[in-house]
């Protein structure tokens, strides 16, 4: 079997077993987005969708190039990361390249 063809199912079934654990409320975002705290918004949707409409301040990038542009995230390790998308599933993906690369929250 080819390698990235395995690399691609390994993933596949890390990101059904976990999912997306880091789940939080529109209200949560707001209250997080509005306070004084430095917040990273990580929109992971395609060009397309961002120049639709975003979240002011987000920053673009897609769930399926993240694993090769982490060097593009700033910020500590520590630091919160809201990440989104249009249903869910990219955002949950995109949340597992982020905690497999050490970013905590």
């Amino acid at each position: 079997m080819n390698n990235l063809l395995v690399i691609g199912i390994v993933i596949s079934v890390c990101f059904m077993l976990i999912g997306c654990a880091a789940k939080f409320s529109r209200e949560d975002f707001l209250e997080e987005y509005n306070s004084n705290t430095k917040i990273y918004i990580l929109d992971v949707r395609t060009q397309g969708e961002f120049e639709q409409g975003h979240v002011p301040g987000a920053v673009n990038i897609n769930v399926f190039v993240l694993p090769f542009r982490m060097e593009e995230i700033t910020g500590d390790e520590d630091e919160p990361i809201v990440v989104y998308c249009a249903h869910g599933l990219r955002a949950g993906l995109a949340g597992f390249f982020l905690r497999l690369a050490g970013y905590k929250n």
